[in-house]
């Protein structure tokens, strides 16, 4: 009955997909490119551990990200209006040793239809995840996330791109995007 209606739920979100994806704008960015954003690397030392850092600027004004990631681990923060939320929660839904899945950084951006892609236009970002799950098979994800004013959450992982991209307009949030400081 559960796998039935998780079916049924991925077929109206492919088919909300289909009638969304001629409507909604998609613009993408690397969130780990050396070149293209700006990145920092502090070696360890008696003061901390290592870190690095890559501080892209987003497809729009008032959109950007900062990826924290050395060798062993990665964290994501999309910072909007001034503000930084972390996709932690989204990441580790996927499995554990968590992390970005493509290697180019890619990330997806969707705007709504009609005019220029702006801050007020942006809908929603759809970041492909990796992880281990408990039985030690990797899994990846397409975690979906809403970036309209006052409705900043995580709206789910899918499989595949036509059910992330419809769960942008019709998934309801699950959890709200925490605001923290990388």
């Amino acid at each position: 009955m559960r796998k039935s209606g998780l079916l049924a739920l991925g077929g109206a979100l492919v088919a909300a997909a289909v009638a969304q994806a001629a409507e909604n704008v998609s613009l993408y960015t690397s969130v780990n490119d050396k070149k293209a954003c700006a990145y920092t690397h502090i070696k360890a030392s008696s003061d901390g551990p290592e870190s690095c850092a890559f501080s892209c600027k987003g497809p729009v004004s008032g959109v950007s990200t900062k990826l924290l990631s050395c060798y062993d681990y990665e964290h994501l923060f999309v910072k909007l209006d001034g503000k930084s939320y972390s996709t932690w929660g989204a990441m580790l839904a996927v499995g554990g040793f968590s992390g970005l899945a493509n290697k180019n950084g890619t990330v997806e951006w969707i705007f709504a239809p009609g005019g220029a892609p702006s801050r007020a236009s942006l809908k929603g970002l759809i970041v492909r995840f990796r992880g281990v799950g408990q039985d030690n098979k990797d899994r990846n994800a397409l975690a979906v996330f809403s970036l309209t004013p006052g409705q900043i959450c995580w709206k789910g992982n899918y499989p595949v791109n036509e059910a992330a991209r419809a769960a942008i307009d019709a998934a309801a949030c699950q959890s709200p995007l925490s605001e923290e400081q990388p």
